[in-house]
C-alpha cells in the first residue's frame, strides 16, 4: 500500500499533475484511492455509468471498443505507468465510450469524480491542462480514423468520418 508521501511522489510525476504545488498534490493524493487489478481483470467497461479516472502506477492498460454489436472489438491504446484512463468521465457524464483492462498486474490511483470536481474548483489551472490532454486524444483518434478510412475505405467507416465535425 502507497504513503501519501509516495502518492505524492508519484503523482508530480504525472505530466498533467506537474505544474501542482507540494499542498495541492498532498491533497489530490489523500483523495486518491489505492486499486490493484490481476491480468485481464477489468477497471471498467463500456457502457459502465461510474465516473471515475484511474491513474496507473505499475502495469499495463489497454483501451478497446465493441463494435459489431458486441462481437468485435478494437484495441485502441496501451496506458502505461505515469498516464491515467477515465478522464473524459471527469467532463462527460455519460456512459462509457470504451472498456479499460489490466494486460499486467496492474496498480492505480482511483479518483472519484466527486473528489476530482472539489479539488478542480480550487485549482482551475489543472483544468487548463486536462482541455490540452483531452484534445491531443481527441486529434489522435481523428488521425487513426483517418488512417482506417484511406487504407480500405469501408463504406460504413467512412460514414462515420464524414459525420465527425472539424
Amino acid at each position: 500500500m502507497l504513503s501519501i508521501e509516495e502518492k505524492v511522489s508519484f503523482l508530480k510525476n504525472v505530466t498533467s499533475f506537474k505544474s501542482l504545488n507540494a499542498a495541492q498534490l498532498e491533497t489530490l493524493a489523500e483523495m486518491c484511492r489505492e486499486k490493484t487489478y490481476a491480468i485481464g481483470e477489468k477497471i471498467f467497461s463500456q457502457g459502465d455509468t461510474d465516473g471515475a479516472l484511474y491513474i496507473v502506477v505499475e502495469g499495463q492498460v489497454t483501451l478497446e471498443r465493441e463494435i459489431r454489436s458486441q462481437t468485435d472489438t478494437v484495441s485502441l491504446t496501451l496506458v502505461k505507468p505515469g498516464n491515467y484512463v477515465g478522464e473524459i468521465s471527469l467532463f462527460h457524464d455519460a456512459p462509457r465510450s470504451v472498456t479499460a483492462t489490466a494486460i499486467k498486474k496492474t496498480v492505480a490511483l482511483k479518483l472519484n469524480n466527486d473528489d476530482f470536481s472539489s479539488f478542480a474548483v480550487k485549482n482551475p489551472d489543472l483544468l487548463v491542462e486536462l482541455n490540452h490532454i483531452l484534445c491531443q486524444r481527441l486529434i489522435e483518434a481523428y488521425d487513426k480514423i483517418s488512417e482506417v478510412t484511406e487504407q480500405d475505405k469501408p463504406r460504413e467507416l467512412r460514414k462515420l468520418y464524414d459525420k465527425l465535425d472539424f
